[in-house]
């Protein structure tokens, strides 16, 4: 692909690939949007082929009538922050986000005095060449957050990636191009911000330029490229309010998350702490403690805090605290060495001192003490990177009026500031950026006013339109709470914690909703009814029902006996009320229970083990899936043995000599090193593994093309392949190598403080799936436990039969001691764990009495 592998001789070529790619892209609009608009969402015009990965619906597009304001840009919103975190939107949704942009048509008697005697017909069309700038820090999702709403609308882009960020911004346009997508209407170009970045920006065939990056690089892409039309995402000095009233355990667990998750190179991190001096000596006491808990070192080392992208960021950061200190701050934590900062808080921080209002882009976090809510307003709207806001409080009365007085484009209430779902709206406050990112299509005018605590319409509001603003928004959201989610009495009716559901597809194009946390402080204080019962620090109800957060992977076979127990009732009857949550792709086993604030979790003995050595403390409390499930297939028309045909298990593994394995996990993982343990006990010596990522359909796709000659996959694709006869059936492990036989898979595990704190809810919770697994496995119920398969997964009925059928003799609830100790000191031989702390049935497994 000359477009990716040439290596231009200095920035003079550069600047010529600049101005030839351009010129190509001006070249290609007309002839990309005179091409039907059903082929705009498909790669190669409407081939069938598979998508490109990642993307996200902002595509923006000029108007050739009429143009106008539209409402729903630029405004602020009060967002609820939801347990269910959101995956990135691909290009599907953005393809089907790019159906509903369409024009509309007006009569010259819509003002007044004019007769009906001539029709406005405005539609949309491509705005034509788009340079796209993502950042360093998200150089494949933001690129493709870009690209995608580009494309599907009719356009060309020429990507520009970081340059601490080039080679996957490459390898993402490389695969773009295989699987369709024109090289003539998306060209990359590598190289530093000046000259490359400069001339990219100022050339005259470019029609709109979307940029995310620090605020100052913002503000002078904008005075270079003049009447250009700008897409800006740009940094922010992200609050945290706390008020006196918060639960501090939680506010503090979230202010943590929220400052340190990738060292704090997030535009979206909280950058400092306001909360009142009541409470301070308390929160930082938590946040400092959390803090300590962080591992830091490398990216191989899995640490939480790792180097920062370059020296000069490293150097900054040091300087602000430095000159805080000097001040008289006093700092928890901190150190440098190098690139990497270890994680600070600086306590004390005052608004004369820089920290309070530079982004140090680092895991530095400045608390600032305020005596009163309007005070934390006030400092909160003195900075000029207005992005987010978190709140902090019981009271969701207050948390409403501050939400409508803080200068910020989203606010966050009783969770950490944090981008997405990318599939809602990012607006933007002050400096912080020009238009509006990411989210549905601004101009639809059944949006008026779909973010709750904005400002009012800018082109003012319609006569049929009831005026909207920051007091109607917060009266609203607050008469919705009380509709909602309370009884007249405001205790928590039947259903309160599956509100969420209905709420969000009732006000989706209302309110930007978002989790559960403000609405469980709704109900402790009766939104002003008086009546409220309390909420536990655990979240259980008065009544003797106890609400339990459960986190799985979605569309898994093993959330079955959840849901079927659930579909029962069987939860019910023990006093459990299920919260189920969605586990982060990126984060495995115990953080991904801590970032979700989920109680319990199924995960492998790995991530277990991992996630313990690493601090985060739980155990297994019940059993899950007693082997690693998993089957070896091959493309349908491969050679290789099969034990269906009668071969040994050694015969088959040793046919994968020389050849290419996929794997769905990352080289070097935990069930890769178990893999290679299988071969080994094969006598197999040189395969080459091929990483395909999460899930059966990457697999399957895999063999399909023949790129791999053999892969392992997951149960539910394994019937899927055997009912489609899309590939062949080598071996399933657990019928082979000692490895998967011997070695112990997945179990239910919890947090240390939910097992300390409710043994008793554990043992009813594992006696619920104990008992629905019997129910699955007998067969008694067939039909109800198919009908949630196949709703669950999205498989068909005759894939679903054969998973009910195979998927579930591998489950059991019992833990098996001497199993365990084998996996712990097997995963400790491998190197997937370390020798210290030492992992034992003691250490990892808590069996309720």
């Amino acid at each position: 692909m000359q477009h990716t592998s040439r290596v231009p001789a200095g920035p003079n070529e550069l600047i010529l690939d600049v101005q030839r790619y351009i010129s190509s892209c001006c070249r290609s609009p007309p002839r990309h949007r005179e091409r039907p608009e059903h082929d705009h969402r498909t790669p190669a015009g409407g081939a069938g082929r598979p998508e490109p990965p990642g993307g996200l619906p902002c595509g923006r597009l000029r108007r050739r009538q009429r143009p106008r304001v539209h409402p729903g840009g630029d405004r602020r919103g009060l967002r609820l922050r939801t347990s269910r975190p959101g995956p990135l939107v691909g290009p599907r949704h953005t393809a089907e986000d790019a159906k509903r942009i369409i024009g509309e048509t007006q009569f010259s008697d819509s003002f007044p005095g004019q007769p009906r005697n001539k029709p406005a017909i405005a539609h949309r069309v491509p705005v034509g060449t788009v340079p796209a700038i993502p950042p360093f820090n998200y150089p494949v999702n933001m690129a493709v957050s870009k690209i995608a709403p580009a494309l599907v609308t009719g356009n060309a882009v020429v990507l520009k990636p970081p340059s601490h960020g080039a080679l996957s911004a490459l390898m993402m346009c490389e695969l773009a191009y295989q699987v369709g997508i024109p090289p003539k209407v998306l060209q990359v170009v590598t190289g530093r911000g000046s000259p490359i970045g400069d001339h990219l920006v100022q050339h005259d065939g470019v029609d709109l330029i979307t940029f995310t990056g620090s605020s100052q690089t913002g503000t002078e892409l904008a005075r270079k490229a003049g009447m250009v039309p700008l897409l800006l995402e740009l940094g922010g000095k992200d609050p945290a309010i706390v008020l006196a009233d918060a639960d501090l355990d939680a506010a503090a667990a979230d202010i943590v998350a929220g400052a340190f998750a990738y060292s704090g190179q997030r535009c979206a991190a909280v950058k400092r702490v306001l909360v009142h001096d009541r409470v301070a000596d308390d929160l930082v006491a938590r946040i400092v403690r959390r803090t300590a808990r962080l591992t830091v070192g490398g990216p191989r080392d899995n640490a939480r805090i790792t180097p920062l992208v370059d020296p000069e960021s490293a150097a900054g950061a040091e300087r602000l605290v430095e000159e805080a200190v000097a001040a008289g701050v006093v700092v928890h934590g901190g150190g440098r060495d190098g690139n990497l900062v270890h994680p600070t808080v600086v306590d004390q921080v005052t608004e004369e001192m820089d920290l309070a209002w530079v982004e140090p882009f680092a895991p530095v976090l400045p608390v600032i003490r305020v005596s009163s809510p309007a005070g934390a307003v006030r400092l909160a709207n003195r900075s000029e990177d207005g992005l987010q806001a978190a709140v902090f409080t019981r009271d969701i009365d207050m948390a409403i009026q501050l939400a409508a007085r803080l200068e910020a484009g989203t606010v966050q209430v009783n969770g950490r500031t944090a981008r997405g779902p990318d599939q809602l709206p990012v607006p933007r406050h002050h400096g912080v950026g020009h238009g509006h990112a990411r989210g549905p299509p601004v101009h639809r005018g059944d949006d008026a006013g779909e973010v709750a605590g904005g400002q009012p319409a800018r082109e003012g509001p319609r006569a049929d339109t009831p005026a909207r603003g920051p007091a109607a928004d917060a009266r609203m959201l607050l008469s919705l709470v009380q509709r909602e989610i309370l009884d007249p009495a405001g205790r928590r009716p039947p259903g309160f914690d599956q509100w969420r559901y209905a709420v969000r597809s009732r006000f989706r194009s209302h309110i930007a909703l978002a989790a559960a946390g403000m609405l469980a402080a709704a109900s402790a204080t009766g939104c002003g009814s008086g009546g409220g019962d309390d909420v536990g620090d655990a979240g259980s109800a008065k009544g003797g029902s106890e609400t339990v957060r459960v986190m799985m992977f979605p569309a898994q076979s093993y959330r079955l006996p959840v849901l079927f127990a659930e579909q029962k009732g069987l939860f019910a009857k023990r006093g459990i009320k299920l919260e189920i949550t969605e586990q982060p792709a990126n984060l495995q086993g115990m953080q991904g229970l801590s970032a979700t604030h989920s109680d319990i979790g199924i995960v492998t003995v790995g991530t277990l083990g991992q996630g313990w050595q690493a601090g985060n403390k739980g155990a297994f409390f019940c059993g899950g899936i007693k082997v690693l499930q998993t089957t070896l297939m091959a493309p349908p028309d491969s050679d290789l043995p099969s034990t269906e045909d009668g071969a040994d298990w050694r015969t088959v593994l040793k046919s994968l000599e020389g050849k290419k394995v996929g794997i769905q996990t990352p080289v070097g993982s935990g069930l890769q090193l178990i893999f290679a343990e299988a071969l080994k006990e094969a006598g197999v010596e040189d395969v080459t593994y091929v990483n395909l990522g999460g899930g059966s359909s990457a697999a399957i796709a895999a063999l399909k093309k023949g790129s791999v000659d053999a892969a392992q996959v997951n149960p539910t694709g394994t019937q899927f392949i055997k009912n489609g006869k899309s590939a062949k059936s080598l071996l399933y492990m657990p019928e082979g190598p000692k490895a998967y036989k011997d070695y112990y898979g997945s179990g239910w595990v919890g947090s240390d403080a939910f097992l300390k704190e409710h043994p008793d809810t554990a043992k009813a919770f594992c006696e619920v799936i104990d008992e629905s697994l019997k129910t699955i496995k007998s067969g008694a119920d067939r039909t109800t436990a198919l009908d949630l398969l196949m709703k669950d997964t999205g498989v068909s009925k005759p894939v679903g039969e054969l998973v009910l059928d195979d998927a579930y003799n591998d489950f059991a609830t019992t833990l098996d001691q001497s199993t365990l100790t084998k996996t712990f000191d097997a995963y400790v031989r491998l190197g997937i764990l370390k020798e210290q702390p030492k992992p034992t049935w003691e250490s990892l497994v808590t069996v309720p009495k």
